[in-house]
């Protein structure tokens, strides 16, 4: 059986999977306040007992994705990226600056199942949807490679918005 996605858990999930294993629920805040930061290995928790972390590397694992590939546009500084998930597969992401802030446009699926004639995409038909820990994990690796807080996202990268919701 693989880990479980602790990084897709909403905060309330999390303290019934510590109470269940006899932790304080208080532990559920710490750990969400950790992979709120994008944390990505356990052992970086270092206010939690030894044990806890121990146990929390055994039954489950933090999700991140990796930059395969970056294209920064000389025109106006945006950022496209090529994703890679734990699984092989990719997405695409763009980060981009507006007078308002940063944006950062996210996939939701890999591929997608609407199969538009006009959109490669589309035409490859839908592989996955993504865990919210992948769609988090573009926003954290796209915030720390390019050094900038995203302050507004969109959902009109690779699949159909919202069509995992």
């Amino acid at each position: 059986m693989s880990p479980a996605d602790i990084k897709s858990m909403d905060r309330g999930r999390l303290r019934e999977e510590l109470t269940q294993r006899g932790y304080p629920a208080f532990r559920a805040d710490q750990i969400g306040n950790w992979l709120d930061r994008g944390v990505t290995d356990f052992e970086q928790m270092t206010n939690l007992p030894a044990a806890l972390r121990r146990e929390l590397r055994e039954q489950f694992c933090i999700p991140a994705v990796s930059i395969r590939r970056k294209l920064v546009s000389t025109l106006d500084g945006t950022i496209k990226y090529l994703f890679g998930l734990s699984d092989g597969e990719t997405v695409e992401s763009v980060l981009m600056q507006y007078h308002h802030g940063w944006s950062q446009c996210l996939s939701t699926q890999v591929g997608c199942r609407m199969g538009c004639t006009f959109c490669a995409t589309g035409m490859g038909g839908l592989v996955r949807n993504l865990e919210p820990s992948e769609m988090l994990s573009q926003i954290e690796a796209a915030q720390t490679d390019a050094g900038v807080r995203v302050s507004s996202i969109v959902l009109m990268g690779m699949g159909e918005k919202l069509d995992n919701f």
